[in-house]
């Protein structure tokens, strides 16, 4: 999956790269209880990664996995962003 940044960096990319970097942490490492029961079901294994690549016109954000179900693996990651913004 990927998402675009709305707001690119510009001169501040490093600054955006450490607070993706830990949002991304905390929805993966920090909120462990789902990562952890996605682990255990097969939805992901060790393969499952996230990364953000900025320049100063643009930005994005890349989560993915090998798994045989993409979609779902899709709607879970939505799902935990979805809660990682009203509940920070």
């Amino acid at each position: 999956m990927g998402f675009k940044d709305l707001q690119p960096a510009g001169t501040k990319a490093l600054e955006r790269e450490i607070q993706s970097s830990v949002s991304s942490t905390s929805c993966s490492g920090g909120r462990a209880s789902s990562t952890r029961s996605h682990y255990e079901s097969g939805l992901i294994d060790d393969s499952f990664s996230f990364s953000y690549n900025s320049e100063d016109a643009f930005g994005f954000s890349l989560i993915g996995a090998e798994c045989d179900e993409p979609e779902r693996l899709a709607e879970e990651v939505l799902l935990e962003l979805h809660r990682a913004r009203k509940d920070p």
